[in-house]
């Protein structure tokens, strides 16, 4: 009866393990991957701002974001998302606090000017594969 029950300890154990590798697989297998396209400091260098391309292989598909935080720090405001697959979006500095983003007409966003204590963000739209100043 030891050995039986050893082997079916055995067994479950195998079981609870596949299990758990495949239940991670599943859960970690739809990640997003977040490439970096550019990233532009303020003049005085307190704050930046970056523009990420996230490509997912799930339903959420490619996301362009831009965010502005504090360089180095780990929480960043998400001042532009859209459901585009572009690497035309431009960011300059006006002056210490004032991020222009500059956003193709064809892509679909939000882009309302933001003011926050500590930046202000306005928005450009431009015709697609125009980003003159």
């Amino acid at each position: 009866m030891n050995r039986v029950f050893r082997a079916a300890v055995y067994v479950l154990a195998a079981i609870g393990v596949l299990w758990v590798f495949l239940t991670a697989l599943w859960y970690f297998g739809d990640l997003c991957t977040v490439n970096a396209v550019s990233y532009a400091a303020s003049p005085d260098g307190k704050l930046a701002a970056r523009f990420d391309q996230i490509v997912c292989t799930d339903e959420r598909g490619t996301m362009a974001h831009v965010s502005i935080g504090k360089p180095g720090g780990v929480a960043w405001d998400v001042v532009l998302h859209a459901p585009a697959t572009t690497n035309e979006i431009g960011l300059t500095w006006l002056n210490i606090s004032e991020l222009q983003v500059t956003v193709p007409n064809n892509i679909a966003a939000d882009t309302r000017d933001r003011i926050d204590d500590d930046y202000r963000v306005s928005f450009r739209r431009v015709p697609a594969n125009d980003l003159r100043q």
